[in-house]
């Protein structure tokens, strides 16, 4: 008897099968058919699962991040995210998978530490509900006694960027530089601190412009002066700031905790990098602070910092796949389920929309189904192709696949004036489970045990794929032995 459940919606379907003999003084009989079709099962995934943020005790909160909540066989499920965290919120409460949600975190009042909390992403729709996200938080503290590169204007990325972004070429930076007295017991009477501007690699740059902001240092020191050194933007333009509390009457005091000086540079030559450093004028000799009646001590420095010349951002041509994570048991659904690849982020002054449709290729063997033109989508910028292919035709295309692996995919197509373009992308692929014959997601003794009465008792046949344990193309008791050693060692 076969089973044909096109069109079926889930439920218990009954039914009979009527046997009539005109020979047989029993004739009718009959044989029953129960059939129990149940909903096929959908599954939350949360990509990336676990998100890192640093951030210093009393500085600026840390950027945002997301992680995308999607359904790993492609439907669109509903979704809720809540958190109990004191230190980050949300953007949203929920949303239909696929479908992004950013994190913001707000570290007022915290303390150094390393902070651990949880999203939980649930839906009534999902088999697995609740997942979780993980957001980490590391708060650390500066040295007590220290002179930090504060922060930097007009670099990619805001006013507060240290360690990342570039200068755009032409642009002049702005370096600021906080001074930080919190452990001792006397006044800072005079201090000597030099910084020297130079690029990477020897070439040339802006000259350097500097002096203090306007914090009123006459209230601590009756002189201050600056030393220059080479200031012409070839080698390396140095920089010193010093002052001195000639009746000492007040001098720098403990907890003084301030920007107090600036450094402006940049540079016409793309591809360079430009970078700030400690240094002494002329470039010999230790930083100092002197403290009053003590004798002196010797702050420390985080750098050097350096950043890249660089013009328009160039971001290259991206393709991306949902759902990203893709089962292979997914190719042997009733209902045809979509994969969706998308396409853009070109620099080369295309477009999608300077792309011929009919060219497109997927794997050098699949054309899409559908595509369409969307006005944007995560990840990209401006507008994107969203092209449509059946999941089956790509998980086939890698052939027999076991456990869990990283598959590369290629777009390839043609823009209409004739040049071509090929992308390549990644997509984590769930293979067969080597043990799990009753494909239940586990190898456990159920499994053994389908394995013997298979092999010695005429029980049913299992899944071929999870079967073959030892992968040599057949199921035998070489297959049984190399389970026993599964799961028992």
């Amino acid at each position: 008897m076969n089973a044909d459940i096109t069109g079926l919606a889930p439920s218990t379907y009954f039914d009979s099968v009527t046997v009539t003999s005109g020979e047989a003084d029993n004739s009718p009989q009959f044989a029953y058919v129960a059939l129990e079709v149940t909903p096929a099962p959908k599954y939350l995934a949360v990509n990336p699962d676990t998100l890192y943020f640093t951030a210093v005790e009393g500085g600026a909160n840390p950027a945002a991040d997301s992680f995308e909540v999607s359904e790993t066989g492609g439907f669109n499920i509903v979704f809720a995210v809540a958190e109990t965290a004191g230190w980050f919120d949300l953007n949203k409460t929920g949303g239909t998978t696929p479908e992004y949600v950013t994190v913001n975190t707000d570290i007022t009042g915290l303390s150094a530490g390393d902070y651990l909390d949880s999203v939980t992403v649930s839906s009534g729709e999902a088999d697995n509900s609740p997942q979780f996200a993980y957001a980490i938080l590391e708060v650390t503290t500066i040295a007590a006694n220290i002179i930090t590169l504060d922060h930097v204007t007009n670099v990619t990325g805001g006013d507060t960027v240290i360690t990342d972004g570039y200068i755009p070429v032409g642009d002049t930076a702005r370096f600021v530089f906080r001074f930080t007295y919190q452990d001792g017991t006397v006044n800072i009477g005079a201090s000597s601190n030099g910084f020297e501007v130079y690029e990477q690699n020897g070439g040339d740059f802006f000259p350097i412009v500097y002096d203090t902001l306007p914090i009123g240092w006459d209230a601590w020191y009756e002189m201050f002066f600056f030393s220059s050194f080479s200031v012409d933007g070839m080698g390396a333009d140095t920089i010193g700031f010093s002052g001195i509390d000639i009746f000492s009457t007040l001098g720098i005091p403990v907890g003084f905790d301030l920007a107090v000086w600036y450094i402006e540079s940049g540079s016409d030559n793309a591809g360079d990098t430009l970078c700030v450093d400690s240094s002494w004028y002329p470039p010999s000799g230790p930083w100092w602070w002197g403290l009053q009646g003590v004798g002196q001590m010797y702050p420390d420095w985080g750098g050097p910092y350096c950043y890249p010349i660089q013009g328009e951002v160039e971001i290259p041509p991206t393709v991306a796949i949902a759902p990203d994570t893709i089962r292979v048991f997914q190719a042997n659904t009733i209902d045809t389920i979509w994969t969706f690849i998308y396409l853009g982020n070109f620099t080369d002054g295309h477009t999608v929309n300077d792309i011929d449709p009919s060219s497109l290729i997927i794997n050098s063997s699949m054309t899409p189904t559908s595509w369409a033109i969307l006005p944007s989508h995560p990840g990209f910028v401006g507008e994107v192709m969203e092209m449509t292919l059946p999941i089956r035709d790509f998980i086939l295309y890698y052939g027999t696949l076991w456990d869990i692996t990283v598959q590369t995919y290629t777009v390839g197509g043609d823009f209409v004036s004739k040049s071509d373009f090929s992308v390549d992308g990644e997509v984590t692929m769930i293979g067969h489970t080597t043990g799990d014959l009753d494909g239940d997601g586990e190898v456990t003794v159920s499994d053994l045990t389908w394995m013997v009465a298979y092999l010695f008792t005429g029980g049913r046949p299992p899944v071929v794929m999870a079967a073959d344990v030892d992968h040599d193309g057949e199921v035998s008791v070489a297959d049984l032995t190399a389970l026993i050693y599964i799961l028992f060692g």
